[in-house]
């Protein structure tokens, strides 16, 4: 029998917390085994599906997350609704700007892929 493995971060998981309404997830969320940066502000909603990667430090993460058809539209809507500019940038690619924080969204048939960066 094989032991667990450990979340891709290294960082140690949360209990799993229930998201917040417009799918925005508790900064200590856990998505199929992959949490949440701890760190990445509080006022970034994460699209709702789960979170299968998670790559980066603190002020940079490419984070991704599965995604079915309407999805993208859905986080667009999420992140107007949390005071983002949102920007169509081509080829199913979207900026979204606030504050300090910007993200570059990249989707697919089946991912949402969320590259923030603080500026």
């Amino acid at each position: 029998m094989s032991a667990p493995s450990a979340p891709a971060t290294g960082a140690p998981t949360a209990a799993p917390s229930a998201p917040a309404p417009g799918g925005t997830a508790p900064a200590t969320a856990v998505q199929n085994g992959k949490t949440r940066p701890a760190d990445l502000p509080a006022d970034i909603p994460l699209p709702t599906g789960k979170i299968t990667t998670v790559n980066g430090a603190t002020g940079g993460y490419l984070i991704t997350c599965e995604a079915a058809d309407g999805d993208l539209a859905a986080y667009q809507a999420a992140l107007k609704a949390a005071g983002f500019e949102v920007s169509p940038v081509g080829d199913g690619s979207v900026l979204a700007e606030k504050g300090e924080s910007n993200l570059l969204i990249t989707s697919s048939s089946t991912t949402i892929t969320v590259t923030y960066a603080k500026i």
